[in-house]
């Protein structure tokens, strides 16, 4: 014998936009839950100034928009706000000018008070003129204090063709 039960319940929805401690008979919707995991990031902007590149050759760049990538660090540094644990960093290359061979380039996240730095991955500059192209790490690097100076940087490969009319980006996310 089949039988059917009716639930009744007061709520016009079971999801929410909101995240309230204490709730416990409604969940909270992605949308909301991205956004609070978001406020508990610490976020750091690194760009430089539109740039070419050669081949073989280490690079940096830090929070003045203004420079251009360089073999040279100064100028080219940032602090972080917190401590904390580096866990995301993505890369964004926007490529106006000349597309480059087909070589991977090494980026870092190098503290250069320290010494130290740590590989996050690999990216290339071939997508195409005219285009943007987002590179996603997912490191696991501390923060120890907010006194040390970093920098992004990039070792590139052997170009056959160096690419020309480079705009860097970085958002770093770093986790209390």
């Amino acid at each position: 014998m089949n039988s059917t039960k009716k639930i009744t319940t007061n709520q016009t929805s079971i999801v929410s936009q909101t995240i309230t401690s204490g709730v416990t008979n409604k969940a909270p919707s992605e949308d909301a839950v991205y956004d609070a995991l978001a406020l508990k990031s610490n976020q750091m902007q690194c760009s430089a100034a539109v740039s070419n590149l050669a081949a073989s050759q280490t690079y940096y760049f830090g929070i003045n928009p203004t420079l251009t990538i360089s073999t040279s660090t100064v100028g080219r540094v940032f602090t972080f706000g917190d401590t904390g644990t580096v866990n995301k960093v993505i890369i964004q290359i926007t490529l106006t000018g000349t597309v480059g061979s087909n070589h991977s380039c090494d980026v870092y996240l190098r503290n250069i008070t320290a010494g130290t730095e740590t590989n996050l991955g690999t990216m290339t500059y071939d997508q195409g003129s005219n285009t943007t192209t987002a590179f996603a790490f997912t490191p696991s690097i501390s923060i120890p204090n907010t006194t040390d100076f970093w920098s992004v940087k990039i070792v590139t490969g052997a170009f056959t063709t160096a690419p020309t009319s480079i705009y860097h980006n970085a958002r770093i996310f770093n986790t209390n």
